[in-house]
């Protein structure tokens, strides 16, 4: 059975992956005028299901809302469709001292038409 600490690994990496996929990096946000990062303010997990070793697992993120400087983030981790893992993320854009900002523009246009409240 996979470690329940795995699944925060799993959520991490769906979305950074997400970020990629729509065109923003995090060396590219690191290397912007005004370089900004991620922290996690809160993350809900819920189990529904084992996952065990080997399994094929789907990671879907789905971003909710963009809030001043927090991102509003839905996770599910399914194996062929099925639902094992929920997670409810807010995750907050901070300058790298640690200050909470809004995030950049480019990140705003990125992520805006995949919002929930886009579709």
């Amino acid at each position: 059975v996979v470690y329940h600490a795995n699944y925060v690994r799993y959520f991490e990496r769906g979305r950074s992956d997400f970020l990629r996929a729509i065109g923003i990096g995090h060396a590219q946000l690191l290397e912007d005028a005004a370089p900004m990062a991620f922290v996690l303010a809160e993350m809900r997990l819920t189990f529904l299901k084992p996952a065990r070793i080997d399994d094929a697992l789907t990671v879907r993120t789905r971003y909710d809302a963009i809030k001043g400087p927090r991102l509003l983030i839905s996770q599910i981790i399914e194996r062929d469709g099925e639902p094992l893992c929920r997670a409810e993320v807010t995750a907050v854009c901070i300058h790298l001292d640690g200050r909470p900002r809004r995030p950049t523009k480019a990140l705003v246009e990125a992520v805006t038409p995949w919002l929930l409240s886009a579709a």
